[in-house]
Formats: structure tokens, sequence, C-alpha cells
């Protein structure tokens, strides 16, 4: 698993990752880059394209809509003064969104560190999810040269329109908003977003500094503002994200998108990744009664302006419908739904040491694609489980039906082998097959599978009636066997040998058919685990030497075969193999 980026804080947590059936993923990051880049800004009158690609300085921002150019400070300058972020050395220390818009004041001619020396921030209200913007506070100077403290707001364009009560012109002055405006403002909102991009809007306000006192409680002020302009930003899909996803869509797994975007926006990348179902809100989502989101829930792929509470209700839902639930978590907020899940998942490169803390699982790639594969991995250490067990249990009901009937039917009592000979079989011949088999590959078809139910056995009761015929078939041959060499040949030891040579064999045999269950043995992934054609060749040799050497002939207590002897311990083996592929059904 830490081969595959994915860190297992517990070993139970391989055998759910085998059985999930729903993954609810945060979408930066994890489905995209996190390498946010601005690439439209709209203003009242004007409308811009930025170019340019992740956090580098290089880009020109080009008018596309609008009569006359005008000043873009009232856009450029939250980009500077407004966010909690800096760029170094072409690196983001801190919010990949923040880092997308200091690049664009950067693009826009501003020396963003230099600015901020000469505009010291004296007050701020910190980002919080449950009011979805960030404001400062700075000491500037307005258009005619007067001393004002302004605040800088920047957010979720709903929320600072509905904190707004006016429009910043082109000329500087402002507009009481109508209407009309609000109307044309929220579809200019859907315009930018049914483009895929993340829109932010920004917003201002003008105190005097004689009243302004900056360790007051500073919400009150945030209404009546002035919006200003929006920017959208654009952070690609990673480009296995949309593979991982249509894989996991054809292993029975249901991908549901968690984001803070707006839900055209959401739905728009949704689209693009393939994630199935319809978008909506994280509000719409807690309105529903738990009866209509049970109803519902399979309809739903995309979760907008997601709030902590609603990843913790959105695994409730899940789980109640029966799923197995895998949750991913960057944050202090994301601990409780990471708990809730069946497999929690913390993001290792951006994630906080309590979502590592709260989670099974850690990325330490923060990548979609992981998480999949991961699954995969798990389904693949739980076949390979199965299949160890398989030819275990086979072979302990052959000895329990061998013994068995060897005493009912009087052809050799209790003493069928010798103890040397049981601790053959037991650790020279099914151990070494069983370990290949437990480090097998995947199976052919293993992420076509629908998920296992939670509570389905390791080992089903049609596969329990399997092995005992299996195990009935092989002790029967032994018994068979043992009785050809003692009546045929007239001597107990070669019918002693001949049983120990044909089980020897038939375990390869039973191996071959038992390895893949449900599909058939003639296909070329019969020959991909070269660790078990060792064990196979092993068990050929090893038959050979202590049959047909002295030493351990003495050890074994076994005697010498002839050519048709081999031969006759060889066809229970071929018989077992072809009847069990016969009989095979496909899943």
């Amino acid at each position: 698993m830490a081969n595959k980026n994915a860190i297992i804080k517990s070993l139970p947590a391989v055998e759910t990752l085998g059985s999930t059936s729903a993954i609810n993923s945060d979408k930066t990051g994890t489905l995209t880059m996190n390498q946010m880049t601005v690439r439209v800004i709209s203003t009242v009158q004007h409308r811009y394209q930025v170019s340019g690609e992740g956090y580098s300085f290089e880009g020109i921002i080009k008018r596309t809509e609008g009569d006359a150019d005008e000043n873009l400070d009232h856009v450029l300058f939250p980009c500077a003064l407004c966010i909690d972020t800096d760029i170094r050395d072409g690196q983001v220390i801190g919010d990949p969104t923040e880092g997308a818009l200091y690049a664009l004041a950067e693009k826009g001619g501003i020396q963003v560190q230099e600015f901020r020396k000469n505009y010291p921030r004296i007050a701020s209200i910190p980002f919080d999810s449950d009011y979805k913007f960030i404001a400062t506070f700075h000491e500037m100077k307005d258009a005619d040269g007067r001393a004002i403290i302004r605040a800088y707001v920047k957010g979720a364009p709903d929320v600072i329109l509905s904190r707004s009560s006016f429009g910043l012109l082109a000329d500087g002055s402002s507009k009481k908003l109508t209407e009309e405006d609000r109307t044309k403002i929220l579809g200019e909102n859907e315009r930018i977003a049914q483009e895929g991009l993340r829109v932010l809007a920004f917003a201002r306000k003008d105190f005097d500094p004689a009243t302004f006192d900056s360790k007051a409680d500073l919400m009150p002020l945030m209404q009546d503002l002035t919006i200003s302009s929006f920017v959208g930003e654009v952070d690609p899909p990673r480009a296995e994200a949309k593979e991982a996803i249509a894989k996991a869509t054809a292993a029975g797994i249901r991908v549901r998108m968690i984001t803070g975007d707006h839900a055209v926006t959401a739905a728009a990348i949704g689209r693009e990744l393939g994630i199935e179902g319809r978008a909506i809100t994280g509000a719409e989502f807690a309105a529903m009664s738990d009866e209509e989101a049970l109803e519902q829930i399979d309809d739903i792929g995309v979760i907008a302006r997601v709030a902590p509470e609603h990843k913790v209700r959105l695994v409730q839902v899940l789980k109640r419908a029966g799923n197995i639930v895998a949750m991913t978590g960057d944050g202090v907020n994301d601990a409780p739904a990471l708990k809730a899940a069946d497999i929690g998942i913390a993001m290792g490169v951006t994630g906080t040491d309590v979502a590592k803390g709260a989670a099974r699982m850690i990325l330490t790639d923060d990548n979609f694609a992981t998480i999949v594969a991961a699954i995969e991995e798990g389904r693949k250490i739980y076949d390979n489980l199965q299949k160890f067990l398989r030819i275990q249990i086979a072979n302990l009901f052959m000895f329990i039906l061998a013994f068995l009937g060897s005493s009912v039917f009087a052809i050799a009592g209790t003493a069928l082998f010798t103890p040397g000979q049981v601790l053959w079989i037991h650790m020279l011949t099914v151990a070494p097959i069983g370990a290949a088999l437990g480090m097998d590959i995947a199976s052919p078809g293993i992420m076509a599978r629908k998920p296992r139910r939670s509570d389905e056995p390791i080992i089903s009761l049609r596969m329990y009636v399997r092995l005992f015929v299996i195990g009935a078939g092989m002790a029967a041959a032994t018994l068979i066997m043992y009785q050809i060499g003692q009546i045929v040949y007239e001597s107990p030891g070669i019918g002693q040998t001949m049983g120990l040579v044909s089980l020897s064999l038939m375990n390869i045999f039973v191996a071959l058919n038992l390895r893949f269950p449900h599909d058939t043995a003639f296909h070329i992934s019969t020959f991909s685990n070269v660790r078990l054609l060792y064990a196979y060749l092993w068990v050929i040799i090893g038959t050979i030497l202590i049959t047909e050497t002295r030493l351990f002939q003495t050890i074994f207590h076994t005697v010498g075969l002839t050519a048709d002897q081999w031969l006759l311990c060889l066809i229970p083996g071929v018989v077992l193999f072809f009847t069990g592929e016969i009989f095979k059904k496909p899943t």
C-alpha cells in the first residue's frame, strides 16, 4: 500500500477498502491539480481574459468586452492585500486559491510584497466556512486624497452580493443596486461558473479613521458594501482523475464530489470528470428530511457550498443506504466526517495533523487516483487471502475424510500416512503453494466486480460445499491409489507412496483450478505468477526427491515408483482439474 502512496493505519482498513461502494471526494487538490489560475475578470462594464499558467507571474490581462480601458486597481489591490498567502520561488505558501490572486496582482504590475509594506493590515475578519468571506482593513487615501480606512472583502459571490448595497462604476463612483442590477450580477456569476471556473467576488467599504476601532467587533460593519468585481479561477482536473473515476464506476463504486464552489461551477467540473448525478448545494441537502435524503441520494453526484456538518450527514445517509463509505478530508473541521466514514482518507501533503489523526488512510500524494489504486490493492489482498484459505480448507477436508475413510473401510487404519509424510504435504507442498497464492497478482477483472457486502463471509457457503467436494475427491483418489499399490502391486509401501505422490500432484491441479474459481485456467494469466510457477516446480522436484532418492526414502518411508505408477498418480489430479473447469460458472 505504501508503495502506491497510501499509508494504512490499521490492517482491518485494508478489508474495508476492498468492499468500498461509495467515495466522497473533495475537489480541490484531489480531483484537481490544486494549481489555481485566474482566467476571467468581470467588472460592471468590462470583461478581461488573463493568460499564464499556474503561479507564474508571466501573463497578460486583455480586455475582451467594454468600450474603454478602466483602472483595475479595485481588482488588483484586494488581490494583493485581502489574502494570507505568499508565493516564493514559484511555490505557494498558503491557500492555492489566494495564490492565483497573488499571481494576478503581479501580472497587473503590483509588487505584492512592497505593496503590503506600504498598506499594512490594521485589522481583519478571517475566513470562515460559516460566513464564506474574508475582510482586511488598511489605511489608504480615497480619490480626493483624504485618509480613510478601507476594507477589502473577498468571498462567495452570493454572500458578497447579499451584503452589498452598492455597485462600483468604472469612474470610481458607486451606484445603489436595484433588483435588476442584482439579477444581472447573479447572471454574470452563473455565466462564469458555467465555464467550470471558481468565482470569487470583491467588495469594499470605507470608514472614517477617527471613528474606526480596529479592536471592536467588525462583523456588524460588513453590511452596505460596494461590490466591485468577479474573478474566475480554473483548477485543471488531474489527468488521471477522469480515468480513475471511470475505473471506480466500472467497479460498482459511486463517486461523489464535494466542494465549496458554486453549484453551477461544481456541476460543470463534475461533468468534465465523468461524475454521474445532479449537483445540489449543502444548504439544499441540509434542508432535506432523512427520508428525502435517503430517497434522493442515488441521484446526487455533486454537493457544492459544503459545510463540515454536511459531510457528516452525507456519510450517515450513505451508510443508511447500505454503503461502505470512504470520505476524504484535509482540514480540522473534516475530522468528524473522517471519523464517521468507514474509511476516512486524509491528505498527506495539505492535510492537518487533526485530519490525519482521525483518518484510517493517508494519501502521500493527495491524488484521487491513489484512492482507486488503494481500493484495487485492497481487493487484491482480500482476494489473495481467499485463494490461500481455499487451498488450505480443501486439504483440511481431504485429511479428515482420507483418515476417516481409511479407518471406516479398513484400508490402512490410522497409518494411511506417517507423521513425516503428513508434514511433507502440509509444510512442503500446501504451504509453498498457499504462500505463492497469498502474494498473487490481481485476478483478471478484479475491478469489474461489484463491491462485496460488508456482511459477506470470507468463504461463502457455496464455496465451502465446493471445497468439501474437492477435498472428498482428493481423499477418495488417495485411498484408491493406496489400494492399487496394496492390491495390484502387493505392497503397502508402494500404496502409501502412490497415495503421497498423487496427493502432492493433486495440489498443483487443485491450485490451478481454485486460483480463479469462476474463470477458466486456460488463459495466459495462469502463468502470470512466477512465484506460483516456482512453487509448482518445487512440488514436482520435491516429490521426485522423496520417492527416488535413498536418503529421503529413509526419512519419509517411501519407495521408488515405476513410470506406470507415476502415470497412475497423475490421473486423479487431471480428473479433478477438468471436472472443476467444466463446472465453473462466471460471476
